[in-house]
């Protein structure tokens, strides 16, 4: 489940956004970040107004709830705190999910993994896929790892022989859909 905060809009801010409800791992299922923060003209120019993207995300609803509500707090309380004004509004942007191990969609991509060479192993995700959207809609998607490595980062990156291998993954998955 996610809670991006669309906007979180304030004027003169003084507050350091890297401690409190923003400051990334926050448990081992729930996650909290600033990623874009947004303003002014100039670096010697108070700013009129300041947004602040910002994202939460957990696999406890009642835990993504809980921390949504401090951040939501914490942007009031630091509004209060500056006398200035703030517009916080959150909205959901996809929801969790959990397969069956048995499920079809699983025993095809595990298939077509092992025709390839590979073990599969599950693992929870904190991020959101496309296969968020596809699950909620009602559509069984799996979402796959594909060697990527140190993702969402400046330092992103994949070998070929990983994307080699996921196209022959991918191969054996459309032949396995396709097949009578």
């Amino acid at each position: 489940m996610s809670y991006p905060f669309d906007q979180l809009v304030f004027s003169p801010l003084d507050v350091d956004l890297s401690k409190g409800p923003l400051a990334g791992r926050i448990d081992a299922e729930t996650t909290t970040n600033a990623g874009l923060i947004q303003g002014g003209v100039a670096g010697n120019i108070v700013p009129a107004e300041c947004v602040v993207w910002a994202e939460a995300r957990s696999r406890i609803p009642d835990r993504l709830d809980e921390v949504t509500q401090s951040i939501m707090e914490a942007a009031n309380d630091a509004a209060s705190a500056t006398e200035c004004e703030v517009e916080v509004r959150a909205n959901s942007e996809y929801r969790g999910y959990r397969l069956r191990p048995g499920s079809r969609p699983v025993a095809l991509i595990c298939d077509a993994l092992r025709g390839a060479g590979f073990e599969p192993a599950f693992i929870e995700s904190g991020g959101g896929a496309d296969a968020n959207v596809f699950n909620a809609a009602g559509v069984a998607c799996v979402n796959v790892c594909n060697g990527m490595a140190a993702i969402h980062t400046a330092e992103e990156h994949i070998a070929v022989a990983d994307l080699e291998a996921m196209t022959d993954v991918t191969r054996r998955l459309i032949a396995a859909c396709v097949a009578p």
